[in-house]
């Protein structure tokens, strides 16, 4: 979802006038002020799909989907199978993205999970 200059001044507005609206649960209005000012448009119509279709990150999304799917595989190992791995293999972790090198990454990834909250577990 592309906005113009325009457009993100508007909302910004609009969030910071609905922030004094007790009726204002019906929308996340500090979800939408920061995916504005962070730049990450994508996470309104990704939050409310009846806006239209998102444009998310997929990279991100599949990586962290991905590390998901790894952890819950381990969850079902039988604890014989789990020892083995666990003695014949460095530890199997996922650092995150790094914050120097990655920065676009790391700051993607803290927006996906401390305001959609979305893989808090990884």
């Amino acid at each position: 979802m592309k906005l113009s200059p325009a457009e993100k001044l508007l909302i910004l507005m609009l969030c910071d006038l609905s922030k004094t609206d007790p009726m204002r649960r019906e929308l996340d209005f500090d979800l939408i002020e920061s995916s504005v000012m962070n730049g990450y448009n994508w996470a309104i119509p990704f939050e409310y799909e009846w806006i239209g279709k998102s444009d998310y990150p997929i990279e991100i999304f599949s990586i962290l989907e991905s590390w998901h799917r790894i952890e819950i595989s381990f969850e079902k190992l039988v604890p014989a199978d789990l020892k083995k791995i666990e003695t014949d293999y460095d530890p199997i972790k996922f650092d995150g993205f790094d914050g120097n090198l990655e920065t676009e990454q790391y700051f993607l990834v803290k927006f996906i999970i401390e305001k959609l909250n979305l893989f808090e577990d990884v």
